[in-house]
């Protein structure tokens, strides 16, 4: 029996070999999607910075994904970005009117229902059915 090396880890008799992963590769592992959802839940709350870093990912990383379910999510985020930046300019317009408060909330609601839609869709490893949908889809 010859010993194990880094070639040939111990894996036993049914283990399969443990290859830890750290750094640069654990990085290229990284659930880009994932990471860009996050960064648009933290937009609700940063004033749309974390939006904007979500909305860069997610143009950097749609043309690596055509073709498969994570593209979709890629097109939903995006629109997501441009149509509720659309929306809070239109409440900043109509601010002076009070509406704007309201445009404000109802855009509020919009995204944090697009982010739980495409979040379960994502869950369950599905693409969003309409992703160039203007309202909930």
């Amino acid at each position: 029996m010859t010993e194990p090396t880094a070639e040939t880890p111990n894996t036993g008799p049914s283990q399969q070999p443990v290859i830890e992963r750290s750094g640069p590769e654990l990085a290229r592992n990284l659930d880009m999607l994932l990471l860009t959802y996050v960064a648009f839940l933290l937009g609700l709350v940063t004033g749309w910075c974390g939006a904007i870093v979500g909305v860069i990912i997610a143009y950097l990383k749609r043309d690596e994904v055509v073709g498969t379910w994570r593209e979709s999510h890629y097109t939903w985020l995006i629109r997501t970005f441009w149509i509720g930046l659309l929306f809070v300019v239109i409440g900043w317009a109509t601010i002076w009117f009070l509406v704007g408060f309201l445009v404000f909330f109802l855009t509020f609601l919009w995204v944090v229902i697009r982010l739980i839609k495409g979040w379960i869709a994502y869950s369950n490893e599905q693409p969003i059915t309409k992703p160039d949908a203007w309202f909930i889809g």
